[in-house]
């Protein structure tokens, strides 16, 4: 899309920065403030490959090795044994994630973090 005058549209980096204080602000709809963050970054061409600096709000070490348990049939109380650590640990770590990740559930914390190869 051409600006008035023929050149390239100016509104990219402020809209970049938009996006990115309404996501530190925890907007509800984090989750689409990210995926059009990232499309910006993808046609910009500054994505980064490492998929953990695809969130604004990256996973700690011990929330993405929760994370890998996810997927599993595991219950909290399992995951925690496996880890040494305690359930509302585990549940901490959990609800961290599903914030993270923009979602409710742990389903679409496993879908989302599949669409980002982080698992």
């Amino acid at each position: 899309m051409k600006g008035v005058l023929g050149e390239e549209p100016t509104a990219g980096a402020p809209l970049r920065e938009l996006l990115k204080r309404r996501i530190r602000a925890g907007t509800a709809q984090r989750a689409l403030a990210g995926e059009l963050l990232q499309l910006l970054e993808d046609e910009r061409g500054t994505a980064n490959k490492d998929p953990r600096r695809s969130l604004l709000d990256p996973l700690s070490d011990r929330e993405e090795a929760v994370l890998r348990y996810l997927p599993t049939v595991m219950s909290k109380a399992e995951i925690a044994s496996e880890m040494f650590v305690s359930v509302n640990t585990v549940k901490t770590h959990t609800k961290n994630i599903y914030r993270k990740l923009g979602v409710g559930t742990r389903t679409e914390a496993v879908r989302r973090a599949r669409r980002l190869n982080l698992v």
